[in-house]
Protein backbone atom coordinates (compact mmCIF):
# COMPACT_ATOMS: atom_id res chain seq x y z
CA UNK A 1 0.00 0.00 0.00
CA UNK A 2 1.71 3.38 -1.23
CA UNK A 3 0.12 5.54 1.03
CA UNK A 4 2.24 8.37 -0.60
CA UNK A 5 -0.29 9.06 -2.96
CA UNK A 6 -1.57 10.42 0.10
CA UNK A 7 0.09 13.75 -0.76
CA UNK A 8 -1.19 13.88 -4.29
CA UNK A 9 -4.90 13.03 -2.80
CA UNK A 10 -4.51 16.15 -0.70
CA UNK A 11 -3.38 18.58 -3.51
CA UNK A 12 -6.81 17.27 -4.98
CA UNK A 13 -8.80 17.75 -2.43
CA UNK A 14 -7.20 21.62 -1.91
CA UNK A 15 -7.40 22.82 -5.59
CA UNK A 16 -9.06 19.94 -8.49
CA UNK A 17 -12.44 21.24 -9.84
CA UNK A 18 -13.69 17.39 -10.41
CA UNK A 19 -15.24 16.58 -7.38
CA UNK A 20 -15.92 13.30 -8.99
CA UNK A 21 -12.69 12.44 -10.00
CA UNK A 22 -11.11 13.27 -6.58
CA UNK A 23 -13.06 10.70 -5.29
CA UNK A 24 -12.56 7.95 -8.09
CA UNK A 25 -9.03 8.67 -6.98
CA UNK A 26 -9.86 7.77 -3.43
CA UNK A 27 -11.63 4.75 -3.97
CA UNK A 28 -9.28 3.01 -6.73
CA UNK A 29 -6.31 3.72 -4.04
CA UNK A 30 -7.78 3.78 -0.70
CA UNK A 31 -10.94 3.60 -0.18
CA UNK A 32 -11.49 -0.05 -1.50
CA UNK A 33 -8.61 -1.69 -0.30
CA UNK A 34 -8.41 -4.16 2.68
CA UNK A 35 -4.63 -3.23 3.32
CA UNK A 36 -5.57 0.51 3.78
CA UNK A 37 -8.56 0.01 5.34
CA UNK A 38 -6.58 -2.09 8.20
CA UNK A 39 -4.10 0.70 8.21
CA UNK A 40 -6.74 3.45 10.67
CA UNK A 41 -7.52 3.59 13.81
CA UNK A 42 -10.44 5.01 15.64
CA UNK A 43 -10.79 8.20 15.25
CA UNK A 44 -10.40 10.46 18.67
CA UNK A 45 -13.51 11.75 20.16
CA UNK A 46 -12.70 15.20 19.97
CA UNK A 47 -11.82 14.68 16.06
CA UNK A 48 -15.64 13.26 15.66
CA UNK A 49 -16.78 16.32 17.41
CA UNK A 50 -15.53 18.44 15.44
CA UNK A 51 -16.38 16.89 12.37
CA UNK A 52 -20.06 16.01 13.11
CA UNK A 53 -21.34 19.71 12.75
CA UNK A 54 -19.52 20.50 9.36
CA UNK A 55 -21.09 17.01 7.52
CA UNK A 56 -24.31 18.24 9.16
CA UNK A 57 -24.34 21.83 8.30
CA UNK A 58 -23.23 20.68 4.90
CA UNK A 59 -25.73 17.80 4.31
CA UNK A 60 -28.51 20.64 5.42
CA UNK A 61 -26.98 23.12 2.58
CA UNK A 62 -27.46 20.62 0.24
CA UNK A 63 -30.92 18.86 0.76
CA UNK A 64 -32.21 21.85 2.30
CA UNK A 65 -33.75 20.73 5.17
CA UNK A 66 -32.31 20.23 8.66
CA UNK A 67 -30.10 16.59 9.64
CA UNK A 68 -29.60 13.92 11.56
CA UNK A 69 -26.33 12.19 11.51
CA UNK A 70 -27.00 8.85 13.07
CA UNK A 71 -23.61 7.48 13.15
CA UNK A 72 -19.98 8.86 11.75
CA UNK A 73 -17.38 5.81 11.49
CA UNK A 74 -14.20 8.07 11.28
CA UNK A 75 -10.58 6.60 11.18
CA UNK A 76 -7.40 8.30 11.51
CA UNK A 77 -4.28 7.25 9.30
CA UNK A 78 -1.58 7.98 11.72
CA UNK A 79 1.24 9.73 10.78
CA UNK A 80 -0.46 11.70 7.87
CA UNK A 81 -3.07 14.16 9.65
CA UNK A 82 -5.72 12.49 7.54
CA UNK A 83 -9.19 11.05 8.43
CA UNK A 84 -11.92 9.12 6.50
CA UNK A 85 -15.20 7.49 7.44
CA UNK A 86 -19.05 6.92 6.32
CA UNK A 87 -21.42 8.40 8.18
CA UNK A 88 -25.35 7.53 8.30
CA UNK A 89 -28.20 10.61 7.60
CA UNK A 90 -31.47 11.02 7.47
CA UNK A 91 -30.97 12.28 3.87
CA UNK A 92 -28.81 9.41 2.66
CA UNK A 93 -24.82 8.10 3.30
CA UNK A 94 -22.78 10.13 3.63
CA UNK A 95 -18.63 9.55 3.47
CA UNK A 96 -15.99 12.39 4.11
CA UNK A 97 -12.26 12.80 3.66
CA UNK A 98 -10.38 15.40 5.93
CA UNK A 99 -6.80 16.10 6.04
CA UNK A 100 -6.20 18.00 9.25
CA UNK A 101 -3.04 19.56 8.72
CA UNK A 102 -4.45 21.89 5.58
CA UNK A 103 -7.63 22.10 7.47
CA UNK A 104 -9.48 20.80 4.13
CA UNK A 105 -11.48 17.90 3.02
CA UNK A 106 -14.41 16.60 1.50
CA UNK A 107 -17.52 14.86 1.38
CA UNK A 108 -19.89 13.06 -0.65
CA UNK A 109 -23.34 12.49 0.02
CA UNK A 110 -25.95 9.66 -1.88
CA UNK A 111 -29.66 10.64 -1.24
CA UNK A 112 -30.89 7.00 -1.89
CA UNK A 113 -30.03 3.82 -3.49
CA UNK A 114 -31.17 3.74 -7.18
CA UNK A 115 -31.43 7.47 -7.24
CA UNK A 116 -27.90 7.93 -9.38
CA UNK A 117 -27.26 11.39 -7.85
CA UNK A 118 -24.06 11.88 -5.60
CA UNK A 119 -23.84 15.38 -4.17
CA UNK A 120 -20.00 16.64 -3.62
CA UNK A 121 -19.00 19.41 -1.12
CA UNK A 122 -15.33 20.66 -0.29
CA UNK A 123 -14.82 22.43 2.90
CA UNK A 124 -12.54 24.58 4.71
CA UNK A 125 -12.46 23.96 8.46
CA UNK A 126 -11.11 26.97 10.71
CA UNK A 127 -11.24 26.47 14.64
CA UNK A 128 -12.84 29.43 16.14
CA UNK A 129 -13.39 29.68 19.78
CA UNK A 130 -15.86 26.59 20.63
CA UNK A 131 -17.13 27.06 17.30
CA UNK A 132 -16.25 25.79 13.94
CA UNK A 133 -16.12 27.93 10.63
CA UNK A 134 -16.32 26.24 7.32
CA UNK A 135 -16.66 27.74 4.09
CA UNK A 136 -18.16 24.98 1.69
CA UNK A 137 -17.70 24.40 -2.04
CA UNK A 138 -20.68 22.24 -3.79
CA UNK A 139 -21.47 20.28 -6.74
CA UNK A 140 -23.97 17.86 -7.77
CA UNK A 141 -23.09 15.16 -9.82
CA UNK A 142 -24.49 12.23 -11.52
CA UNK A 143 -22.70 8.83 -9.93
CA UNK A 144 -20.77 6.66 -12.02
Amino acid sequence: MDLHKLEDLKAMVQTDEDFGGIWKYFFDNFGEKPEFVSTGKPANETMQMYLEPILEDICKRIVNREVMIAQLILSEVPGHNFFHGPCLTDAGIAVIIYFDDVKMGMMSLTPGLGSGMVHYARFTALPVANKGAIIVQTKNNTSH
